[in-house]
Formats: structure tokens, C-alpha cells, sequence
């Protein structure tokens, strides 16, 4: 045990040298609050180190080889532009940099009124009281170390705000472009009250060797707003991320998180959503297609604090050769949040005898007046299925794919973004074809 956690010590270390190397953040007129939220998590991080083998969160996914490889946040120059990477879609393009909003690429175009995208930097001095009174204020430093570790570095990212009563027409689109072998996003996304507006997030690792993201993204939901936020993540083999997504959200309001994986050598998605006040609704999509030995663990808590809400959790994936998934979800409701209506659900098929599945839903109630459900399922594709359509003349290469897209289907249909869910379909088809 000594040895074991003198190995863990050494890993945190070298990252708190990473932050010592690369000095302070600049803080460029920012306020003193700033710098003291990130002295702040610096010193959290340093306490609660990263996730122990045996911490029960984390008991099927393992980031000690991960994170004992080299790391490097200096960032070598973009070779190369930044394309929207979805087609069609019609959206503010925000670009970040290896952390850093840049100007140069994004394409904002005109706003209605009152309407902030751009860098988190700039906001947090042009618009410092709004962006302090959300900024790791979801996100908590206690929460998980690796927010902890984000925060510490904090220096840019994208911001997102929309005034109260105004809807923006256009999604905003968020590509992360990461050249370095260590990279921290972070993205502040807050609508106001009646607020309403989609964000569709991607990333773009050029890394010439293994990568390793820490991706931290707060969301708030004002009274009666509606946000609709899409995950596209296509990260390559060598590809490593910890994503973590927190979310508040207001009475009245509607939020939808939407995720989809289709690649990463280790990918770990942290979902945390707080209903805060009453007649709240929030859905929870993801889909995750794996391969190789991709390992993709989805972590999800539904937090009801207050009576009246309806949640819905719908979670799907397909693993092949050796790859590993993970789902723990967990919906919480505590004593005064009466009337809940919350539902969640997990499968998935398996195409190989060496793939793994680990499913683990949970419902933790304190009320008794609720309407909970939970339930998981993971097999294999349906033989009658199978015989079925391969009776009506389809060969067998392509029966397995159309059950399979149709499996996934049922996430991607709710996608009301046309242009989105269309390369949702093309991502599914063009990893079925190899299937």
C-alpha cells in the first residue's frame, strides 16, 4: 500500500510541476477573485490528488497509465487551418486553441443585442461580475479532482451568453483544437432567464503522440430558458480525455446533453446536473461506438432537489474486438423534491466474445411521492433478427448494420439539428462499414 501510494504521489507531483513550469496565468486586468479561484484549486488538487484504483467511482476505469506518460502543455504553432468539421451547419463558430480562445479562426458573425460569445478571458473583464457569478461556481473544486486541476490553470475558453427572453437562431459551434500532449478547455455557457440556444461542441487533437484532455464545462439554465448542448467526440486511438460537464438549472427551465463518442484511447465523461428549482425537465442522450481496446466510461448523476421535475436518461453502446464500456448513472432525489418523474435506461450489444460491458445504474430516494425507474441491458444482436432480413435477401454484412444503425438511431433522432444528426448517421455508417 505505502509503495502504491508513493507511485499515485509521484504521478500528482508531476503534474504540479507541469503547473509550476508554466508559471501563473496571466491574469490581464482580470480581477484578484480570479486568481484566488485558481490558488484555490491548485491547493484542492494537491489534497485530493487523482482517483484511487479502489475509489469506487472509478473502480472500472484506470488512468494510472495514462497519466504516468509525458506531459507537455507547450504548444507547438497550428500547421494547418481549422474547418467546421460538420457539414451544413450553420453556426457562430468559436474556436479554442489549446485553451486559448482565438480570434483569428473563429467566425462569430452579427449577434442580436446583448448576446457575449467569445473568450472567457475577455469576458471575465468586460463582463466580470456575470462571468465570476458562474465561473467554478457549478463546477465545484471538491467535486472531482480533475476539475480541481482545470481550474488551476484557468487562463481562457469559450463563452457563451445569451441575455434574458432571446433566442439565438444559430447554434454555437465549439472546436477544441489541442496540439500539445497536455490540454485543459474549459467552456462557460450561461442563458438567462427565457434564454433559448444550442451548443454543439467537437474537438480536433493533432498531437503527433499520445494526448491526454482535461475538459471542464459549466452550464447554466435561467428561469424558463432552454439549452441544448451536443458532445461530438472523435478523438483519435492515442487520444485520452476526462470530459466533465456541470449544470444548474433554474425553475421552468429545459436542458438536453446530448453525447457522442466515437473514439479515444480512454475516454471518461463526467455528467452532473442539478434541478435547483421547480419544473425543471432535462434529458440525457449519449451513444458511444468503441473498438481496439478503447475503453469509454459514461458517469452520469441526475441531482432532484426540488419537487415537480422530470428527467430522462436514455445511454447506448456497441463494442467490438476489445473494447470496454461503461455506464454508471445515478439519479438522485432528496427529501423535499416531491412528484419526480425520472427515468433511466442503459444497453448495449456486444460483436465480440473479448469486449466488455459494465453497467451500474442507481436511484437514491429520499421522497416517497416519485416515479423512478432504472434499468440496464447488454447481449448481443438478435438471431432472429438476423435470419429475418437475411431471409429477405440482405447478406449478412448488411443485416448486422442496418440492426445496428437502427440500435443507435434512437439516440441520434432526437438530434434537432439537421446538420448535426446527418453527421451523427455518416460517423455511425462509416464505423459499421469496418465493423
Amino acid at each position: 500500500m505505502a509503495r502504491l501510494a508513493a507511485e499515485t504521489e509521484r504521478i500528482e507531483d508531476r503534474f504540479l510541476s507541469e503547473l509550476s513550469r508554466m508559471g501563473e496565468p496571466s491574469t490581464n486586468g482580470a480581477s484578484s477573485d480570479l486568481a484566488t479561484l485558481r490558488s484555490q484549486a491548485l491547493q484542492s488538487f494537491a489534497a485530493q490528488g487523482f482517483p484511487r484504483p479502489r475509489a469506487e467511482a472509478w473502480k472500472y476505469t484506470n488512468l494510472r497509465s495514462v497519466l504516468r506518460r509525458p506531459i507537455a502543455s507547450v504548444t507547438p504553432s497550428l500547421a494547418a487551418p481549422v474547418a467546421a468539421s460538420i457539414d451544413d451547419l450553420d453556426a457562430h463558430l468559436l474556436v479554442v486553441v489549446n485553451g486559448r480562445f482565438s480570434a483569428e479562426l473563429s467566425q462569430i458573425g452579427p449577434l442580436p443585442g446583448g448576446v457575449v460569445l467569445g473568450s472567457l478571458a475577455g469576458a471575465s473583464r468586460s463582463h466580470e461580475a456575470l462571468v465570476l457569478g458562474h465561473l467554478g461556481r457549478h463546477a465545484g473544486l471538491d467535486d472531482l479532482p480533475f476539475v480541481a486541476l482545470n481550474t488551476a490553470a484557468l487562463e481562457d475558453g469559450a463563452f457563451v451568453y445569451v441575455p434574458p427572453s432571446v433566442s439565438l437562431d444559430r447554434p454555437v459551434h465549439v472546436v477544441h483544437v489541442a496540439t500539445a500532449s497536455f490540454f485543459q478547455p474549459r467552456t462557460l455557457v450561461v442563458a438567462d432567464a427565457g434564454a433559448r440556444l444550442s451548443v454543439v461542441s467537437t474537438g480536433d487533437a493533432r498531437a503527433r503522440h499520445a494526448a491526454f484532455g482535461n475538459a471542464v464545462t459549466e452550464v447554466s439554465v435561467g428561469r424558463r430558458a432552454q439549452v441544448d448542448l451536443f458532445q461530438v467526440q472523435t478523438d483519435g486511438a492515442t487520444v485520452s480525455t476526462v470530459s466533465a460537464i456541470h449544470v444548474r438549472q433554474d425553475a421552468g427551465s429545459r436542458f438536453g446533453t446530448h453525447t457522442f463518442t466515437f473514439g479515444g484511447e480512454v475516454v471518461r465523461n463526467n455528467l452532473t446536473i442539478a434541478a435547483d428549482a421547480q419544473h425543471c425537465e432535462t434529458q440525457l442522450n449519449g451513444l458511444f461506438l468503441a473498438r481496439g481496446k478503447s475503453h469509454v466510461d459514461n458517469h452520469t448523476v441526475m441531482d432532484h432537489t426540488m419537487p415537480d421535475c422530470l428527467s430522462s436518461e436514455l445511454y447506448k453502446g456497441i463494442l467490438d474486438e476489445k473494447a470496454t464500456g461503461v455506464f454508471n448513472g445515478k439519479v438522485h432525489v432528496r427529501q423535499d423534491a416531491q412528484r419526480i418523474n425520472a427515468y433511466q435506461t442503459s444497453k448495449a450489444i456486444v460483436l465480440s466474445t473479448k469486449a466488455r460491458m459494465y453497467a451500474k445504474p442507481e436511484l437514491e430516494i429520499y421522497a416517497d411521492d416519485v416515479k423512478c425507474s432504472h434499468g440496464a441491458t447488454t447481449g448481443q444482436l438478435d438471431k432472429d433478427a438476423l435470419f429475418y432480413l437475411r431471409a429477405r435477401g440482405l447478406r449478412q454484412q448488411q443485416a448486422r448494420a442496418l440492426l445496428l444503425e437502427s440500435f443507435a438511431g434512437e439516440v441520434i433522432e432526437p438530434v434537432s439539428l439537421p446538420a448535426v444528426r446527418r453527421h451523427l448517421e455518416r460517423l455511425v455508417a462509416s464505423w459499421l462499414a469496418i465493423a
